[in-house]
């Protein structure tokens, strides 16, 4: 039962908030029980989340170590958090959140609930995808998980506390010696978990711990950070911690963020102006004491010498201490580095990991979050002479960094710290000679200096560890990937100014991290454009590009610039002088171009979100290969200014990422977009002529859309348009722009026409742009690039008159078409990432096609956004998103309102395909012969054959599709071919009188009489009365008389 309490003065339900930015209406809750929930918890103490400053870890000296520590538990990015807490916020949140499992998928969960009166409602994945977090294979409760059947809770506590058994009622997080652990244990109090004393440990907490200093592989696995918040915040309302302090509010001010409430946070006043657990915080919970030297503490432990000293490289243990007395150890910062001001409450945008004299200087309770951990328990001879052998046999394998705890009452633990292969592909040097390392050979020279001193019993299991680690080792040098899959060709920082004084909301980047394309100009360094004689030939820029120094000055760190193609001029991916970068979307395949890094970096991890330049698809191609979001801005929207040009009348800024709030954001900051509520659109157009370009199913790309748009904003703003017809009746001009090309198929495609066009003008412009220079410089360039320098067909300016003419006229269609509340769905390519090396890449059929569907906003200047839909046949698949020129918020709105249903449709149809797939394959099937059908009555024979070959691929037990599409090679004039797929036919169907008709029809025309009129006779068998076959017979009898 609930207890009758005073209402509070301040009731956010009852009345607006008003500060000098605005005004926020009051809450209205749409359930009652959300309204009672409400009134329960408002009296409530709500308190500040605390997070992670830098300064304070700095100055302990544990910075790194608490990042490892972090690693452990899966929340490796929490380092670059900060939230002020708003009391209204975590209120209305709290009320209206509910937990439901998501029906015919046990285990998998969505939550709903309100922000700002606004419902909401995400899955749990999503839920860990804002925390940054990986919930794969990861511990949900803490109550339930279980320790290691060799190190039970109270051994653990011992180790860390010096006395045992562990008491929930006595435990207290200053009896634990680490300041690690004991800073660990804060951030998780004051975070997720709610309680009164947050000074108190609990069992849970105490399970966190012994993951948090534990490898993931000894522990059983990283924590899932969203369902443990969840069920936290769900418990808040029940049994003991109905009485408790809530904590919640940062992490709740960050879900808000990521969901594109920044405008609407600025109106809220904090609870508490500092979010973070400095020096200050800690001092006050007793920690430490500041003594008359500033830069010097005092570090307080209770009883025995059994602790873990803050900075041990410059901090000893004066003396002894007994139970129960409190120790003052002084202690100062680590000297390797200069001290940061320690009043700057700002958290670090970029840390840099510290260089090997650091790693010294930092405490002895060291977890690497980028390394590999085995601890065995030894006494301190076994150790030592282990360590002794292992010398022998290495001569310079990280020997220096095996470090000893001290500890006297326990027995000794050995920390292995080695490279992971998959992250530090480094080469070690044993016996004078150098292999890849990884963290087996270390163990395994462990197990044999351990099995020398061991009984024989053990020797065996040891061995047979051994050989287990001696296999994965050369599993995984199998393949090896380089530490940023080749993204970036420059590595540099440039930070954002510091954080405004509270109650100011922080900058809408801050914490985000991005990279640019080797395109923008950054003051002090050289812009290479792809190219080493560029680079050598021109000197260090002057200014910051415009774009950058707005980034900047959002709040978000720029870490580098990324691979381009060569001097941006192709869609492949591919340079010579840098190798080609990974494709973590797709390995083996090409990541696209021209801005390749940008969209690597962003689907390896590496930051936040990319910049680069998009004139023919320089941002759109390689997001759509590697699978994330990329965005290409309206022409002229955002300043050029500091950025190498291409094709000035093309070029226009994009950037990739994968979160759409965040891609949202960054754009907003880009363009200096105000606040406005988001509009839905009235109509989302799906142009089905684009859709049948593809070589994959068009219902894996369309089927997502139409239900993702019925379920939002409902049928009747469904719309299906034959684009090309469209922009026949409306650019006059395409049909003068047609006499410049010889080739009948150009003629009578639209779009490969509207791709030639753009090719046309995009050479024109670069050879414009850098003519001079190549003549000059004479570069070592790739042959096409060259080749372009020296072809002999130049256009005249009355041609790229009507091009310019064209170009406006296609802008003027699309406003037309789409007006201001209007998206056009169009595929962002025809055929998927082709694999490294290729000979296709250089295929001019196949860039036609490719930039058939790039030129529609290219040439339009029309903003666009690719939405990554899944994977077909291990390669991603990706739809776009067109808007009018200047729609470029209303696009991003639509875009990140519709995203997560999209990937929920997605889901729902890959499942639904799964459960069926014959019945669907078969439906697919047949639609796409009934499309073959009629392509044939309309006498597009090619595109029939596409249509039958499609319907054979998703269905090949079909003789109608073989006999079909013999049908239209015959008129081709594919006879060969026809014969072909009659025989498949007959061999399905030896009653099919069709084929044995175009077959004989087939070989007469390749002069096989004889076995031509033999398939005549057999069709007259089958169906007597039949006038062709008898006339056929006839003829060919006739002929040979």
């Amino acid at each position: 039962m609930f207890r009758s309490r005073k209402k509070s003065k301040k009731d956010h339900g009852s009345t607006s908030q008003t500060n000098a930015k605005g005004t926020l209406p009051a809450l209205k809750f749409v359930k009652p029980e959300h309204k009672h929930w409400y009134d329960e918890l408002k009296h409530r103490k709500i308190k500040a989340s605390k997070f992670f400053h830098i300064d304070t870890l700095e100055s302990l000296g544990i910075r790194v170590d608490v990042r490892r520590a972090l690693f452990a538990l899966g929340m490796e990015r929490f380092h670059t958090f900060s939230a002020l807490t708003y009391e209204r916020l975590t209120l209305e949140f709290l009320a209206s959140l509910e937990r439901r499992e998501v029906e015919g998928h046990k285990g998998e969960y969505e939550i709903s609930f309100q922000l700002f009166n606004q419902p909401q409602c995400i899955s749990l994945a999503r839920l860990n995808e804002i925390f940054q977090c990986d919930a794969s294979n990861a511990i949900r409760n803490l109550e339930t998980w279980q320790y290691p059947t060799f190190y039970q809770r109270d051994v653990f506590w011992r180790d860390i506390a010096g006395y045992t058994p562990f008491d929930p009622k006595t435990g207290y997080s200053s009896h634990m010696h680490s300041p690690i652990l004991r800073y660990i244990h804060r951030l998780l109090v004051t975070s997720i978990y709610s309680k009164k004393e947050p000074s108190k440990v609990a069992s849970a907490e105490v399970s966190a711990l012994y993951i948090a200093s534990h490898h993931p592989e000894e522990s059983g696995g990283k924590l899932n950070f969203g369902f443990l918040f969840l069920q936290r915040c769900l418990a808040i309302r029940r049994g003991k911690l109905f009485k408790s302090d809530i904590h919640y509010g940062g992490m709740i001010t960050i879900i808000a963020s990521a969901l594109g409430f920044g405008e609407q946070l600025s109106l809220l006043t904090p609870v508490d102006d500092n979010p973070f657990l400095d020096l200050h915080y800690i001092r006050a919970a007793g920690w430490i004491d500041f003594t008359p030297d500033p830069e010097r503490f005092v570090w307080k432990v209770r009883g025995r010498n059994h602790c873990y000293l803050p900075n041990p490289a410059v901090t000893t243990l004066d003396r002894e201490g007994e139970d129960g007395e409190i120790l003052l150890i002084p202690f100062e910062p680590p000297v390797a580095d200069a001290q940061p001001a320690r009043g700057n409450l700002a958290p670090p945008p970029h840390q840099e990991e510290p260089s090997s004299s650091r790693r010294a200087s930092v405490s002895s309770c060291s977890f690497d979050y980028e390394g590999a951990y085995h601890s065995l328990a030894l006494n301190q001879d076994r150790m030592m002479n282990m360590i002794q052998g292992m010398r022998e046999d290495l001569s310079d394998v990280c020997v220096s960094s095996f470090r000893v705890i001290s500890n006297t009452t326990t027995p000794q633990a050995l920390l292995l710290r080695t490279p992971t292969p998959a992250i530090h592909p480094s080469v070690s040097s044993f016996n004078g000679r150098k292999y890849p390392f990884c963290k087996f050979s270390l163990f395994f020279l462990i197990l044999k200096r351990t099995s020398m001193a061991s009984s024989s019993a053990n020797i065996w299991v040891m061995l047979g560890l051994g050989l287990a680690g001696i296999l994965l080792m050369t599993r995984k040098l199998k393949k090896t990937i380089r530490e940023d899959f080749g993204a970036f060709v420059q590595r540099l920082q440039l930070l954002p100014p510091p954080q405004p004084a509270p109650p100011k909301a922080p900058y809408p980047l801050t914490a985000l991290t991005f990279a640019v394309s080797d395109l923008f100009d950054i003051e002090g360094f050289v812009t290479g454009f792809g190219n080493p004689d560029w680079a050598r030939t021109h000197e260090a820029a002057s200014r910051t590009a415009s774009v950058v120094s707005t980034l900047v000055d959002g709040g978000a760190s720029c870490v580098g610039r990324t691979t381009i193609d060569e001097m941006a001029y192709s869609v492949s991916g591919q340079n010579k002088h840098y190798d080609t970068p990974s494709n973590p979307g797709a390995p083996g395949r090409v990541p696209g171009g021209s801005c390749s890094g940008a969209a690597v970096c962003v689907a390896s991890n590496l930051v936040d979100f990319s910049v680069g330049v998009d004139a023919v698809g320089g941002i759109r191609v390689p997001s759509g290969f590697c699978g994330v979001i990329g965005f290409r801005a309206s022409h002229g929207a955002i300043s050029h200014s500091g950025i190498i040009p291409v094709s000035t009348s093309l070029d226009t800024i994009g950037c990739s990422a994968k979160d759409p709030s965040v891609l949202r954001r960054v754009v907003h900051v880009m363009m200096k977009l105000q606040f406005a509520t988001p509009r839905s659109p009235r109509q989302i157009i799906i142009a089905d002529d684009c859709f049948e370009l593809l070589k994959v199913p068009a219902d894996r790309l369309v089927q997502p859309v139409i239900k993702s748009t019925e379920k939002l904003f409902g049928r009747q703003v469904l719309k299906h348009e034959n684009l090309g017809k469209y922009l026949s009746s409306k650019v006059s001009s395409l049909l003068e722009l047609s006499a410049l090309q010889n080739n009948d198929q150009v003629k009578t495609s639209m779009f490969s026409l509207l791709a030639h066009v753009m090719q046309s003008l995009y050479r024109y412009e670069f050879k414009g742009n850098h003519g001079e220079w190549m003549n000059l410089v004479k570069p070592d360039v790739d042959a096409r690039i060259a080749a372009l320098f020296h072809e002999s067909v130049v256009i005249d300016e009355s041609e790229i008159q009507k091009m310019s003419r064209m170009r406006n006229e296609m802008r003027l269609a699309l406003n037309s078409l789409l007006k201001d509340d209007g998206v056009l769905v169009i595929p962002t390519f025809a055929d998927p990432p082709p694999k490294v090396g290729a000979k296709e890449l250089s295929s001019e059929i196949y860039l036609s096609r490719l930039y058939s569907l790039l030129s529609i906003a290219s040439l339009s200047g029309c903003c666009e956004v690719t939405v990554p839909l899944g994977y077909f046949n291990k390669c991603p698949l990706s739809v776009s998103f067109i808007a009018r020129h200047g729609g470029d918020r209303f696009l991003l709105d639509t875009v990140q309102t519709m995203y997560s249903s999209l990937q929920e449709q997605l889901d729902v149809l890959s499942k639904t395909k799964s459960t069926s797939n014959t019945l669907s394959r078969e439906s697919s099937a047949e639609i796409a012969k009934e499309k073959g059908n009629q392509a044939f009555k309309d006498k597009q024979w090619q595109k029939a054959i596409n249509f039958y070959t499609e319907a054979i691929k998703l269905y090949g037990s079909s003789p109608t599709y073989y006999s079909n599409r013999a049908a239209a090679y015959l008129e081709l004039g594919s006879f060969v071919q026809a014969e072909a797929d009659c025989t498949k036919a007959i061999n399905l169907d030896k009653k099919n009188v069709k084929a044995y008709l175009r077959r004989g029809t087939a070989r007469e025309m390749l002069g096989y009489y004889k076995e031509a009129t033999e398939d005549f006779r057999y069709a007259l068998v089958l169906e007597p009365t039949n006038k062709r076959a008898a006339v056929s017979v006839e003829r060919l009898k006739n002929l040979f008389q």
